[in-house]
């Protein structure tokens, strides 16, 4: 391999579980958010970069095709092509979409037939307690998980863990996605956030305007439009190292998980309830990227690549969770800090 070659090549190793060579400075966002896994290696699993994609593939629905060698996906003005060792990208590439509707759905198919799953899930460690949270997006996984580091608990991992069949959850990336919403439910982790005052003022004044898209009542058209408008016009994401958010956090590579909490949304007050392996597992896989998976599935069989089952993925997380005391978990519809602190004080009481 040349000099030249080396340069170009930011490789990473996720704890042996996944070989993945990213285009350098092609992808900064990813180069950030994964640099704790940087490595060197000869060979990886996958390796992304810019480049032409083939103009023979056939449509198969909506924005997929494929062909004999890969398949492609289109989104907005961005086409990316997936072969056996490459994903090809072309256009204005969205490197969020690129992670969550690409790379990830493409690792999931490659490890699953080793024991591993890229779980959609939040962990941390408390004591010498793992504890995993999956649910599907919007049920409080940030929020919870929040709550817990601020109480002394270790950051295993906040949207993404890996997961393997022996009841192991591992890091994926240090970095936190934080969503405003979340500036107004923890204003203490503002100032950690945030470095400069023009940054705090500006996050004040927006947090003021979502406060009041969520104070605002009402089933008429005016009043509806108002709380879409402003809760939409004022909601980001900010991304943060847990040590940031946290100053003196530690976090934990990887560990047996010993405790399942499934997060639901539901009218009502904080209540958590055990629920059976076989339960949570059926329930998990269903808030991962299942239709997304399954179209890549689908797509990887019809060009001849690798790809795993819905029962291949069943079977891992019953045996997964098999290993943990399992509950469901009832988050109320109207977030509130009060609520994150009870919902937090059960699960400590079952840890404990």
């Amino acid at each position: 391999m040349t000099t030249e070659n080396v340069e170009r090549q930011y490789d990473l190793d996720f704890d042996g579980i996944f070989k993945l060579r990213l285009e350098r400075r092609s992808f900064p966002f990813l180069e950030k958010k994964l640099s704790i896994w940087e490595s060197s290696y000869d060979r990886p699993d996958i390796t992304v970069s810019r480049g032409e994609v083939s103009s023979e593939a056939l449509p198969f629905e909506g924005n997929r095709l494929f062909s004999e060698k890969g398949y492609q996906i289109i989104h907005k003005n961005s086409i990316y092509e997936i072969e056996s060792d490459r994903i090809t990208c072309k256009g204005s590439v969205v490197e969020l979409y690129l992670e969550h509707m690409v790379i990830m759905p493409v690792i999931n198919r490659m490890i699953t037939d080793q024991g591993n799953f890229l779980a959609y899930a939040a962990a941390v460690s408390v004591d010498d307690s793992v504890l995993i949270m999956p649910g599907i997006s919007g049920t409080g996984k940030t929020s919870l998980m929040l709550e817990l580091l601020s109480r002394g608990a270790e950051y295993i991992g906040n949207n993404n863990v890996f997961i393997n069949r022996s009841g192991r959850c591992a890091l994926y990336s240090p970095w936190i996605s934080f969503p405003e919403r979340n500036t107004i439910l923890f204003p203490e982790l503002v100032g950690n956030l945030f470095s400069s005052n023009k940054e705090h003022r500006l996050q004040e004044k927006r947090s003021s305007f979502y406060q009041l898209g969520m104070s605002l009542k009402g089933g008429n058209f005016v009043s509806r439009y108002l709380k879409s408008n402003l809760l939409s016009r004022f909601f980001s994401t900010y991304y943060a190292t847990y040590d940031k958010v946290f100053p003196g956090c530690k976090a934990k590579r990887s560990g047996v998980v010993t405790h399942a909490f499934f997060l639901e949304r539901r009218r009502a007050d904080p209540k958590v309830i055990r629920a059976a392996p076989e339960e949570v597992a059926e329930l998990a896989t269903i808030s991962d990227w299942l239709d997304d998976g399954n179209s890549h599935n689908t797509l990887a069989e019809l060009a001849g690549l690798k790809f795993c089952t819905k029962n291949d993925m069943d079977a891992l997380f019953t045996d997964f969770f098999s290993h943990a005391e399992c509950y469901r978990v009832r988050i109320p519809a109207n977030e509130t800090r009060k609520g994150i602190k009870e919902t937090a004080d059960m699960i400590e009481d079952i840890v404990s």
